[in-house]
């Protein structure tokens, strides 16, 4: 019979600002062989917490750029929302595993695999997404 009790309830919080934590991101993109459909990739992208003050900052640079864009033609609307985007991936965005190359092997993360997937116009919102999930205070859903 096992001396050790089956801990209960929810896990201590420890108080670290420096630490990360990794989230699944789903990309849908178009299926190389079925016209028409889409195809659900997944990897795991890895976060830096910011402060609060710090996420304060983004989300009112956020907003004012919203209301910056909010009368602007489509094209310009795409091209604010992905330099928002951007910058918020630029500091909170510090690792992924599970991305594989042309050839099926393992890609590093690096500044330019960071720099290729905030540039990739299908994957940059997936990430931006993830991050937000992540950070919100909900149950997570089924990313």
């Amino acid at each position: 019979m096992s001396t050790k009790s089956k801990r209960t309830g929810p896990i201590p919080f420890v108080l670290d600002t420096e630490t990360t934590f990794k989230w699944p991101v789903t990309v849908l993109v178009p299926s190389a062989t079925n016209v028409g459909q889409k195809v659900k990739m997944k990897f795991e992208a890895e976060f830096v917490h910011v402060s609060q003050e710090r996420r304060l900052e983004l989300m009112t640079e956020h907003r004012e750029a919203m209301k910056e864009i909010a009368t602007s033609s489509p094209e310009e609307q795409m091209e604010g929302l992905f330099s928002i985007a951007q910058r918020v991936l630029d500091e909170v965005f510090v690792g992924a595993t599970g991305i594989l190359n042309r050839d099926r092997q393992p890609v590093e993360f690096s500044d330019e695999t960071k720099k290729a997937l905030i540039q990739h116009q299908m994957v940059y919102p997936a990430i931006f997404e993830a991050y937000n999930s992540a950070i919100r205070q909900q149950e997570p859903r089924g990313n």
